[in-house]
């Protein structure tokens, strides 16, 4: 890359913290691409090395071949801190192209992560040093350092093109991308979005997910009413279960006539009789 090319790229990057992209790493990538009408979603094969990784800056693209991190050790030392290396690398899953080697070179310079659209390695070193990076695969297969490629030139990566300058937004549920232009009209929108989304999720609607638990509450509620009346001793749904084992159960000298002694309800009306232990006498 000149010195032309290395001031254009400083001028799209000024133009991009100009229209704040920091505010757009407030919000999920699930959120950020319905926002900007569903679009900008790299394929779902792209995936973070961690759960817990989290990206998001301005894109710093090369295009190398397969096989071959000439290009990417190349665009470490030109890109700047906080920003995101996308390699475009023709899909190609059987390379690890990078390594914990080059996340300690990245991370000595300050950027924000790396997205490519083929494979990583040393995954475990990865994750201890905490720098995100985003594959389609993980492999150990080596590399060469041969063919020289365009860097900062519009790439297409999982599908979707990415421009030097536009911003990268990743997580653990994927990657997408915003135009420089749309960052701080994407943020607004995002912004709305989230709001919304909390409003509904805050909301009671009635026979909606809460609607088995509010049938269970008023159902406590009832019983606690009728205890306090004296009326029963148990819940209602067990009352049934317990008068049909009783029914089924061999009486024990005189059988009683009153089911309602044998549940444990007290009778409303009446005392017992002392012949009848558990028998209401007749009124």
């Amino acid at each position: 890359m000149g010195q032309r090319d290395d001031a254009r790229f400083r001028h799209q990057r000024g133009q991009v913290l100009a229209h704040g992209f920091a505010f757009v790493s407030a919000y999920s990538s699930a959120t950020i691409h319905e926002a900007q009408g569903r679009l900008g979603a790299l394929e779902s094969a792209i995936k973070p090395v961690d759960h817990r990784m989290s990206l998001c800056g301005p894109a710093f693209t090369l295009q190398r071949a397969p096989r071959d991190n000439l290009m990417l050790q190349t665009a470490i030392g030109y890109a700047r801190p906080g920003d995101v290396i996308v390699v475009s690398a023709g899909a190609y899953e059987e390379a690890g192209s990078f390594g914990d080697a080059l996340a300690n070179a990245c991370r000595a310079k300050g950027l924000g992560g790396l997205i490519t659209d083929t494979g990583v390695r040393d995954t475990e070193d990865l994750r201890a040093l905490g720098f995100p990076v985003f594959s389609r695969s993980i492999s150990i297969k080596g590399t060469v350092k041969e063919t020289v490629g365009p860097m900062c030139e519009p790439v297409t990566v999982g599908g979707v093109l990415v421009r030097p300058g536009d911003v990268m937004r990743a997580d653990a549920d994927g990657v997408v991308v915003v135009r420089r232009e749309d960052a701080a009209e994407v943020a607004t929108a995002s912004q709305e979005r989230a709001g919304a989304r909390g409003g509904r999720l805050h909301r009671r609607v009635p026979g909606g997910p809460n609607r088995r638990r509010d049938v269970r509450s008023r159902a406590a509620a009832d019983v606690e009413r009728a205890r306090d009346r004296g009326r029963v001793t148990r819940r209602p749904a067990a009352r049934h279960v317990a008068y049909r084992r009783a029914a089924r159960r061999p009486a024990r000298g005189r059988p009683c006539r009153s089911p309602r002694a044998r549940v444990g309800v007290r009778p409303v009306s009446g005392k017992r009789s002392p012949d009848r232990p558990g028998c209401p006498r007749a009124t």
